[in-house]
């Protein structure tokens, strides 16, 4: 009996050290943000962070969007069978274009994320 009580005790601690974990590491990157930026490139770093998250929701909306101009529910092979290699690559241009617009905005955010991690974990915090 006294163990049950012990482990309800320590997953009630747990679940208020979790409660402010996350308030607290949101608090210590804020601090680091005012040290290593000034307002102005925080306010500009955030719209650009911003912008390019808009953007690759946009693309990823796209990509869902793209369909093949022909024949919708062939799979690719079927569609080679069927048209030959070129014209079943043409059929499905606009999913490819989609697919590398998204890897173009992707590999964008990516950089934005390794030189700017302080910027993004703020605004994912935010967004929480």
């Amino acid at each position: 009996m006294a163990d049950i009580d012990y482990t309800n005790q320590l997953k009630t601690i747990q679940g208020a050290i979790d409660n402010i974990s996350d308030p607290l590491t949101t608090l210590v990157a804020i601090k680091l943000a005012e040290e290593f930026y000034t307002n102005e490139e925080r306010h500009d770093l955030y719209v650009e962070y911003s912008e390019l998250l808009e953007s690759e929701q946009i693309a990823f909306n796209n990509l869902e969007e793209a369909e093949p101009t022909q024949d919708k529910d062939l799979e690719w092979g079927e569609r080679v069978e069927k048209y030959g290699e070129a014209t079943a690559e043409e059929h499905l241009n606009p999913r490819s274009i989609a697919q590398a617009e998204r890897k173009l905005i992707t590999k964008k955010l990516d950089v934005f994320g390794t030189k700017h991690r302080l910027i993004t974990q703020l605004v994912n915090a935010k967004n929480r």
